[in-house]
């Protein structure tokens, strides 16, 4: 049943990250009708990241509410912030919309970007964007068994 339990988890962990991945795309369509990326990039990109992350935060809390397992609610939160930062909302929000892959995506300077430093390329291609988040939902789903491991 825990293997189970994890399995599930991690998989709705997937299905959110991906959802912010879909509204991502749907928020920013009046942003690039005006292209005026100035106060995207200051004040409203920063506050849509910062709603992510509390929503993820209440995920875990609820299910630690519900548990009453401290570790296994710090590895929901903790596998989730990795596949959000590796790149599969990044992913999503293209898979999702009309937005295009280009070539070169050279705003990407976090960590959606291991993949492109380590193939040399100066801007994250397509192909590294996606094995990138590929490698970190991998990353976060060892994360999460292990913290499923733990009893705190």
């Amino acid at each position: 049943m825990k293997k189970e339990q994890m399995a599930n988890i991690f998989i709705l962990a997937i299905a959110i990250i991906t959802i912010f991945g879909y509204l991502d795309a749907q928020q920013i369509i009046p942003w690039q009708q005006l292209e005026n990326w100035e106060p995207y990039n200051n004040f409203v990109a920063p506050a849509i990241i910062n709603m992510w992350l509390l929503a993820l935060a209440g995920i875990a809390i609820t299910y630690y509410l519900i548990k009453k397992d401290k570790s296994e609610a710090i590895g929901i939160f903790v596998a989730s912030y990795i596949m959000l930062i590796g790149g599969l909302q990044d992913v999503s929000f293209f898979v999702l919309s009309s937005n295009v892959m280009t070539a070169q995506m050279c705003w990407f300077t976090g960590p959606q970007t291991l993949i492109s430093i380590l193939l040399g390329e100066t801007c994250v291609s397509p192909f590294s964007l996606v094995v990138n988040a590929a490698l970190f939902v991998g990353i976060a789903f060892f994360v999460l068994k292990w913290f499923f491991k733990q009893k705190w």
